[in-house]
C-alpha cells in the first residue's frame, strides 16, 4: 500500500509500527485499545476466575504455598535448602522475595498457611487468598503492558520539533 508522508518532505520515515500490533489498514490495535476497553477486558477476565474459586487445584497451588511457607519462615540464606516438601524454592531470587511479599498478605488471610510442615494444607481462606493473588498480579501485569505499548505507541508518534525555531527564521 502507499505511505503517506508529512508535509516536512520525503526524508521524514513514517513510523514504525510492530507488525503483532497492527492491523490490516495499518492503524495500530494500541489506537483501539483504549481504557475502557481495557477494563472491560480484565473484567471479564477476573470475573471468570472469581467463578472458578473453588474450582480444582493444580499441583501449582501446593508449590506457591510451599514457596510462600519457605520465604515466610526462613531467612533468606536457607530458602535455596529447605527439603521439608518436594516443592523446594528453584526460581531464582527475585520471584522468591515476590513469594515473600506474597506471604505477608497471606499472613492475614490463614497464617497456617505459612507453617513449613503443614504439607497440602488447603483451608478455605488460603484458596481464596491464592486466587486473588492471581487475580491482581494478572491485573497489574496487564496494566504495565498497557502501559509500556500506549507510551511507546504515543512517543512514537509524537511530531519532531527539532529545528522548529530555526525553521521560522528561514522563512
Amino acid at each position: 500500500g502507499s505511505r503517506r508522508f508529512s508535509s516536512m518532505g520525503s526524508s521524514m520515515a513514517p513510523p514504525r509500527r510492530s507488525p503483532r500490533l497492527s492491523k490490516p489498514d495499518g492503524d495500530s490495535l494500541v489506537d483501539e485499545l483504549g481504557l475502557a476497553e481495557l477494563g472491560a477486558l480484565l473484567m471479564s477476565s477476573a470475573a471468570v476466575k472469581v467463578l472458578m474459586l473453588a474450582a480444582y487445584r493444580s499441583t501449582d497451588f501446593e508449590v506457591h504455598r510451599n514457596w510462600m511457607a519457605i520465604t515466610a519462615s526462613l531467612p533468606p540464606e536457607k530458602w535455596y535448602f529447605e527439603e521439608t516438601s518436594e516443592w523446594t524454592l528453584d526460581y531464582p531470587p527475585f520471584f522468591a522475595w515476590f513469594e515473600k511479599a506474597l506471604s505477608w498478605g497471606a499472613a492475614l488471610f490463614d497464617a497456617e498457611m505459612l507453617g513449613l510442615s503443614n504439607l497440602n494444607y488447603a483451608s478455605p481462606q488460603t484458596i481464596l487468598y491464592q486466587r486473588l493473588t492471581v487475580i491482581a498480579t494478572e491485573l497489574v501485569l496487564v496494566g504495565a503492558v498497557w502501559h509500556y505499548f500506549r507510551s511507546r505507541h504515543f512517543r512514537s508518534r509524537a511530531p519532531n520539533h527539532q529545528g522548529s525555531a530555526t525553521a521560522g527564521a528561514t522563512a
